[in-house]
């Protein structure tokens, strides 16, 4: 079963994680309210809580603008079983990246660091420093630079996903995108699927 979009998000920033404000609008007038402090993205999030691919809208800065989005977002809603439309806060510029935490049957609970074709991956769980270690080998394949501050931001950031990952009867626990800028970030996206009656992972 796959947990509902915001579901997960309300849920991990319970847990302490940084998450861009989020939540579903069901008419115009409510993306245009949500978007009263600032520029917003509106995202369909097709039926089944986000199995298929989704349409985002970004930098929405106008009420024109925001009406004009929800608008087509709504006529595209209708092929979709259910589909929904997340407003969600527009975070500042930076780097994107995904973490995953999975089951494998053979080799067991995973976290995996990634960016397009470049990945590195770990046992879960893991402590602060085994997620420096992840976490370095993804940036050196990705060529991608880092100052120390970002690295343990985003080290205590895994930490705190595998723990989440670990105390849930779940198979799959995906962060994606995570905006990372300075020594910061912002999570934009996730998805979280639960185990199906009878299975585990050791």
């Amino acid at each position: 079963m796959i947990v509902d979009t915001l579901t997960v998000l309300d849920l991990l920033r319970e847990r302490g994680v940084r998450v861009a404000r989020s939540r579903y609008v069901t008419t115009a007038k409510q993306a245009v309210a949500f978007a009263a402090r600032g520029p917003i993205a509106l995202r369909l999030v097709p039926g089944s809580y986000g199995s298929g691919s989704s349409l985002t809208i970004n930098d929405l800065t106008t009420s024109q603008m925001v009406r004009h989005a929800y608008d087509r977002l709504a006529a595209q809603a209708e092929k979709f079983a259910g589909g929904q439309i997340l407003a969600q806060r527009m975070v500042g510029p930076g780097i994107d990246i995904a973490i995953r935490c999975r089951a494998d049957a053979v080799l067991g609970r995973i976290v995996e660091v990634r960016n397009g074709i470049h990945r590195a991956q770990g046992a879960a769980p893991l402590d602060a420093c085994e997620a420096q270690a992840v976490l370095t080998e993804f940036f050196e394949r990705a060529h991608l630079t880092y100052d120390p501050a970002a690295m343990r931001t985003l080290a205590l950031l895994m930490v705190r996903v595998c723990a989440i990952f670990m105390n849930t009867a779940s198979s799959r626990l995906t962060l994606d995108p995570i905006r990372v800028y300075a020594d910061k970030y912002d999570v934009i996206g996730a998805t979280l699927e639960m185990r199906r009656a009878g299975k585990s992972h050791r």
